[in-house]
């Protein structure tokens, strides 16, 4: 004898994140590594390094965010000197038959030698290779807004500012954390 009734569905109930209720300062993460203008570089690489980072907001002596100092700033071929730093690509895991990997299968590692070149050896200011002038959004910011300023400036990094100051960071990662994580209520 068959059923009449419909096949029973498994039903689960699934929030879709809806860009407008998200705000910058619901997803930025406040644990940032600042680092200093004054400060050398090879002190910088060397934080940057130890956690793991791949860049960090930069202040001035009064606190003031005046730039972003990333690897890719530290590893531009006009700072390396007779390899005091070199740069390369390592693969955190092997490409598929297709010859392609995910995109977190691509990091790029900066690894610093002992033979540092003069400029390294304390004499560079981390605000002379830093890239000035930072992106940056408000607390109260949308995330569909925090995303489109990434978009439109290229960039995978933003902070987030209030009249005080830096106040966090939001980051591809970041966004990207919060749409594979299970539904939740926001």
């Amino acid at each position: 004898m068959r059923s009449t009734r419909p096949a029973r569905q498994a039903t689960t109930t699934r929030l879709i994140v809806h860009p407008a209720r998200v705000l910058a300062r619901d997803l930025m993460r406040t644990d940032v590594l600042v680092l200093r203008a004054d400060d050398s570089i090879r002190s910088a690489a060397e934080q940057l390094e130890e956690i793991g980072a791949s860049g960090a907001p930069v202040v001035d002596g009064s606190g003031r965010l005046v730039g972003v100092l990333t690897t890719k700033d530290i590893a531009r071929s006009e700072h390396v000197d007779d390899e005091g730093v070199s740069t390369r690509i390592a693969f955190a895991s092997a490409p598929d038959d297709a010859g392609t990997t995910d995109a977190a299968g691509f990091d790029e590692v900066v690894s610093w030698s002992a033979a540092f070149g003069e400029q390294m050896v304390g004499r560079a200011r981390i605000g002379d290779w830093m890239t000035p002038g930072v992106t940056t959004v408000a607390p109260q910011a949308a995330l569909g807004d925090v995303c489109r300023v990434m978009v439109d400036d290229g960039i995978h990094r933003v902070f987030v500012v209030d009249d005080k100051g830096l106040v966090g960071v939001v980051s591809t990662q970041d966004v990207v954390g919060l749409l594979a994580t299970p539904p939740r209520e926001l």
